[in-house]
């Protein structure tokens, strides 16, 4: 695909915020792909992203062309953020003033009056600007989510392979953090199997549902009945004592930590700096340990399932029930 040709007007600004680790993450590479598949330069910014430490995204991962815009601007940086604080739009792209308009993200946004006028004042407010040829559309967000899932079905193979191009070009973890994730992570003499086990508030939810363990261990005996080393990644420690205790015959390894009882991103976004590096660092050790298994089990409709097949590519297995060839 190329260098993105940059094209005067044409910028799109991206937001990461409030949603879990595998869904800014993922969503970013798809924006990263609509904006090289329609000659948008990316913009990204992580102030708001609820991972930051100290500056965002560069706390954890080098800087690649796409951190940052091309050049600072005070003015937009304030606007976006208070926009994503108060509105919820997480993405704008500049093209033609003519077609300027507000999209709603869903529901919740569309039945607050407040948010409404909210995003009329700063339409006005924004023509005033003349900054960055300010030729504005509102919210971009589910654009980006089209465009792939579009792409997605038209030929899943080719489009977990340009995935994986762009997720190898911006994980460039940083020396220090690779530092304590070689030091934190389990070693594994040969093959092993990586099962990741959701709990927490995404079952709760209804956005996924729950999966036994036993539904892990049998799946993984319909693919291999050799390989006995297994990592497990829950937000639940439960589910680790479940397995050791009920599948003796395996070697069951893990980094959840005893008191976590099911992930909440709410309380998540709530915990001080300290307590979220902690859980960043656990979190990208998790990731690097089942990027490198031999077979990885999950569900599909999990973001950090789909973050992981866009490292792996092949040898990743859906525990969910249901048709998720198509889901991003």
């Amino acid at each position: 695909m190329g260098k993105i040709r940059l094209v005067k007007g044409k910028k799109l600004y991206w937001l990461l915020t409030g949603r879990g680790f595998g869904s800014e993450i993922c969503n970013l590479l798809y924006a990263i792909n609509y904006s090289k598949k329609n000659n948008f330069e990316i913009c990204f910014k992580s102030y708001t992203w609820s991972y930051k430490i100290n500056k965002g995204f560069s706390d954890f991962f080098v800087k690649t062309k796409y951190v940052s815009c091309s050049r600072n601007n005070m003015m937009l940086d304030c606007t976006l953020l208070f926009l994503s604080k108060f509105t919820g739009l997480t993405s704008i792209i500049f093209f033609n003033r003519d077609n300027l308009r507000f999209s709603k993200i869903n529901k919740t946004h569309e039945s607050s009056l407040i948010k409404v006028y909210f995003k009329y004042l700063f339409k006005k407010a924004i023509l005033l600007f003349k900054t960055e040829s300010l030729h504005t559309i509102f919210d971009s967000f589910q654009t980006v989510r089209d465009f792939n899932i579009k792409e997605l079905k038209n030929d899943r193979s080719l489009f977990l392979k340009e995935i994986n191009k762009i997720l190898i070009e911006i994980w460039k973890v940083k020396p220090s953090v690779n530092s304590r994730i070689c030091q934190d992570k389990i070693i594994m003499k040969g093959d092993y199997v990586a099962f990741h086990i959701r709990r927490g508030d995404k079952i709760v939810s209804g956005e996924d549902g729950f999966y036994g363990i036993n539904d892990y261990v049998d799946k993984l005996k319909e693919i291999n009945d050799t390989i006995k080393d297994i990592i497990v990644m829950s937000d639940d420690y439960s589910v680790f004592l479940e397995l050791k205790e009920k599948y003796t015959e395996f070697n069951f390894q893990t980094l959840i930590k005893e008191n976590e009882k099911g992930h909440d991103q709410a309380e998540f976004n709530n915990r001080c700096k300290k307590q979220r590096e902690e859980d960043m660092i656990g979190l990208l050790t998790e990731i690097e340990m089942a990027k490198n298994s031999k077979i990885f089990i999950g569900s599909q409709k999990s973001n950090l399932y789909r973050l992981i097949e866009y490292f792996k590519i092949t040898g990743c297995y859906d525990i969910s029930i249901g048709d998720c060839d198509y889901i991003i």
